[in-house]
Order: C-alpha cells, then sequence, then structure tokens
C-alpha cells in the first residue's frame, strides 16, 4: 500500500530502507526494494544502488541473480564495482 504503482509513494522510501537495515534485515528489505524498484526508473537510481550494494555485502547470490537478470539499468556501476571485484 505504500508504493502505488499511480502516484508518487505514501512514504519516503529511504527512511524505510534505513530501519530495515538498522533492524538488521536484509533480506525483507530486499523484497521491499525489489517491489518498489520494479519499474526500473532513472529516479530511482541510488535506491537500486543501494539494494545491490547491501546485498553485495550481506547476500552475494542475491545480488548475483539481480545483475545477472538485468532488473536494473540506473545504479551506480563504478560504486558496485568496488563490492563486486567480478562485476563486468
Amino acid at each position: 500500500m505504500l508504493l502505488s504503482d499511480d502516484a508518487e509513494p505514501l512514504a519516503n522510501i529511504n527512511q524505510i530502507v534505513d530501519i530495515f537495515i538498522e533492524q538488521s534485515m536484509v533480506q525483507q528489505c530486499t523484497k521491499f526494494l525489489l517491489e518498489a524498484l520494479k519499474h526500473n526508473r532513472e529516479a530511482e537510481g541510488p535506491l537500486q544502488t543501494r539494494l545491490l550494494e547491501m546485498n553485495l555485502i550481506s547476500a552475494p547470490q542475491v545480488a548475483d541473480a539481480i545483475l545477472g537478470n538485468q532488473m536494473f539499468t540506473h545504479y551506480d556501476r563504478a560504486h558496485v564495482a568496488v563490492y563486486d571485484p567480478f562485476y563486468n
């Protein structure tokens, strides 16, 4: 409900992510962000980067699956490459 396809989100997505991370809930945060970012919008590039970064640190196989499925195209590739030495 917080993430409507028709309008702006009802809550600040960055604040929601911060809460998940503060509680060490990476899996739940990943699920939330995959839904929030499903439209692959350019403006969501920083959140795409954040999603990949947190998973490269705590769940590399999830980050690999996200990258392998080419779900996102607006993330900071140089920043992600710092955490993934095998990233092309």
